[in-house]
């Protein structure tokens, strides 16, 4: 793809982005409030934060070696493999302790017992929001550029549509329903853009895990956890 139409994929995907959430902060600062609008931003911190573990924190490895081997089908089954049982393991973990832990959590964060309910939803979607981030990690390694805005313009679109339907019928409610299920619906959409690309082949991502990857996964992991981590942290304990 030329440096043109690189950019202007990029500047697609980041005109619709800023569009979109500029709408979307108006909409929820006039239905919810001050009050709930910081609730949001609670809960928007804390999904990231719980991202960063589930998968999120070796998103540049999987683009790194995706990249590298983009013409090694042996070596980029050995990844995506790893990667998949990586991501759906911490993803099935952090989801049993976000629901055992739902009424601390909806404490804590959303600040009333009665949204458990939205951390238990989240718990179970949250392995959709970690295979969309996989998804998107492996296009941006393969240099899918167009497929890649695509998965971020229908993030913003959908995300946008959710949370004017959901915000106007059930305000606070609705916000946070349509921040949970965002990602679920948009990982679908990403899957099929995934599935119909020439590279992919079912066969990679079912192969056997391999340890050197998992440790070089994990490096990856080391180096970007602790700033993705605390930027997040910091706001919610404030």
């Amino acid at each position: 793809m030329t440096l043109l139409k690189t950019s202007f994929w990029i500047a697609l995907s980041t005109g619709i982005r800023l569009v979109a959430g500029f709408v979307v902060a108006k909409v929820l600062a006039v239905y919810l409030g001050p009050v709930g609008f910081a609730v949001i931003g609670q809960f928007q911190n804390f999904i990231q934060m719980v991202l960063t573990f589930s998968g999120g924190m070796i998103q540049t490895g999987v683009v790194k070696y995706i990249a590298e081997f983009r013409d090694n089908d042996t070596e980029k089954a050995k990844i995506l493999s790893t990667a998949l049982w990586i991501c759906l393991l911490s993803a099935l973990i952090i989801g049993v302790f976000l629901f055992l832990l739902r009424d601390v959590i909806a404490i804590k964060v959303l600040q009333d017992i009665h949204f458990s309910g939205f951390i238990t939803l989240f718990a179970i979607t949250l392995v959709f929001y970690v295979l969309n981030i996989f998804l998107i990690s492996i296009l941006n390694g393969e240099g899918a550029i167009r497929y890649l805005t695509l998965s971020n313009v229908g993030t913003s679109i959908l995300g946008l549509i959710l949370t004017l339907f959901f915000v106007h019928y059930y305000h606070l409610r609705g916000a946070l329903l349509a921040l949970v299920s965002t990602q679920s619906v948009v990982f679908f959409f990403t899957l099929s853009l995934v599935v119909k690309s020439h590279w992919f082949r079912l066969a990679n991502f079912v192969q056997k895990i391999d340890f050197e990857y998992i440790r070089n996964f994990f490096k990856y992991a080391a180096m970007g956890v602790t700033a993705a981590f605390m930027l997040p942290f910091s706001q919610i304990i404030s």
